[in-house]
């Protein structure tokens, strides 16, 4: 593993043994808070468009909420609740933030749905569902359609969040709108392998947790749901708030606050590829 990697998984295990309580606190409470209000307007308001929007608007202040708390907690091991919505100027450049990353996010998926999503077929595949004639090649030639429209996606968006991963945390430390994506791009350079490798760790483990267990259950009955509500409750209660408390160890770290010895970072082969 490259060593820069490694350095950051240890120092996030460090901290996180410092203060799980508060480390959980952090990363969960607030997405709690926000799911309770999300119910509460879906309920009175439905599927509208303004519930959607206040939804949306909810989940990014809570993100905002569990970012400044998560910073608190690995600077000075002690988080304020009553100070994680200040000031209101650096939540207002978060949620800008957050924003930009949604209409890239649906300007690219619409660009890439309207060159790959064939209308004719999808009009035939529901034609078939209504007449129970339709077949399981109908099925898969009208699912293989999305597989370009996920995969360049998600390349294009990885590209873009890799560079730009920093900017949220450097709204949440007080930076401006511009600043905050134009410290994120110059500081990711010669990060990229340190990036990728380091959210590569947590999605293969988080996998592991949920889908062993729910591969043994499907061999072994009702212990297997047990077992998998026991994946679930380790993953929400220890690896989330492990993994929240990583990024802000990685963000600490690519920015130079965070005490690590510089001799451990290595030289990353794509350096500048993104850059031009």
């Amino acid at each position: 593993m490259n060593k820069s990697v490694s350095y950051t998984i240890k120092m996030t295990k460090e901290e996180y043994k410092q203060g799980r309580s508060n480390a959980f606190f952090a990363a969960i409470v607030p997405g709690l808070f926000a799911a309770v209000i999300n119910l509460l307007l879906t309920a009175f308001l439905g599927e509208s468009i303004l519930s959607n929007l206040m939804q949306i608007f909810i989940s990014a202040i809570a993100t905002f909420m569990s970012i400044t708390l998560l910073m608190q907690y690995v600077r000075t091991k002690q988080i304020d609740f009553s100070s994680s919505l200040k000031p209101g100027k650096n939540l207002l450049t978060f949620i800008g933030i957050l924003s930009v990353f949604g209409v890239i996010k649906l300007i690219v998926h619409e660009y890439l749905y309207s060159i790959y999503f064939d209308e004719q077929l999808y009009e035939t595949l529901l034609a078939a569902v209504e007449d129970e004639t339709i077949t399981s090649e109908m099925a898969i030639g009208f699912f293989k359609q999305f597989i370009p429209i996920l995969g360049i996606q998600f390349a294009v968006m990885s590209v873009i969040q890799i560079k730009f991963i920093l900017a949220q945390f450097y709204a949440v430390d007080g930076l401006d709108f511009i600043e905050s994506f134009k410290r994120s791009f110059i500081k990711t350079k010669g990060h990229l392998i340190h990036i990728i490798l380091f959210f590569s760790y947590f999605i293969v483990i988080g996998i592991a947790i949920i889908a062993i267990p729910a591969f043994i259950g499907g061999f072994v009955g009702i212990v297997g749901i047990f077992l998998l509500m026991g994946a679930l409750v380790y993953f929400i209660g220890f690896f989330l708030p492990f993994m929240m408390v990583g990024q802000v160890v990685l963000y600490e770290i690519i920015d130079g606050r965070y005490k690590e010895d510089p001799a451990i970072f290595v030289e990353d082969p794509f350096e500048g590829s993104f850059d031009k």
